[in-house]
């Protein structure tokens, strides 16, 4: 939408972010993460819980990544792992993709161009205090246990709403530029 888009192809690339204090996921919690995604080459995670990223939060707690072309969301705590929730469809090289994870409180669910995938009972929260030490939103990458990962590609329009569930059902990717509101 504009002249350019993030390179998370390497480390210098990607971008950490700090987050807001007041940044916290109940149970109950509506939310949307979303970007744009092109992909250049498809990577396989290579842990069972760091994949490479859209979005993370503290260290690999929270993941919005691809594995293999294939979108899919990891969410554990220190003491639990939680279900993961993944996409039906898999994702080529060379092409844009639209990816969505939302939460209407109840269900979180997974998009890729606007067609849904799977969904899980949301039945755990998360916070500050469940990330981990980095406490960072990481674009494009993860820095996990076991060293970074990056998503090997470009993002765009990359945005974390807190407070609105913006899909629950199929729906048209946007065809410009996010909106304020």
């Amino acid at each position: 939408w504009g002249s350019g888009s993030l390179n998370c192809t390497n480390s210098e690339t990607s971008t950490n972010l700090k987050y807001d204090q007041s940044f916290q996921y109940t149970a109950t919690s509506l939310w949307t993460w979303e970007a744009w995604v092109y992909l250049e080459t498809l990577t396989a995670k290579p842990t069972s819980q760091r994949s490479p990223s859209i979005i993370t939060l503290g260290n690999i707690f929270c993941n919005l990544g691809i594995d293999n072309g294939v979108p899919h969301f990891f969410y554990t705590t220190q003491a639990n792992a939680y279900p993961t929730v993944t996409h039906h469809q898999t994702m080529s090289t060379g092409q844009w993709y639209h990816v969505a994870l939302s939460s209407d409180g109840t269900d979180t669910r997974i998009f890729l161009d606007g067609v849904v995938g799977t969904s899980t009972t949301t039945s755990q929260g998360f916070s500050n205090s469940t990330w981990g030490s980095s406490n960072e939103i990481q674009i494009g990458q993860v820095d996990g246990w076991s060293g970074q990962t990056m998503l090997g590609g470009y993002l765009d329009d990359v945005r974390i709403t807190e407070g609105v569930c913006r899909y629950t059902t199929t729906f048209n990717p946007p065809g410009g530029a996010f909106q304020t509101s």
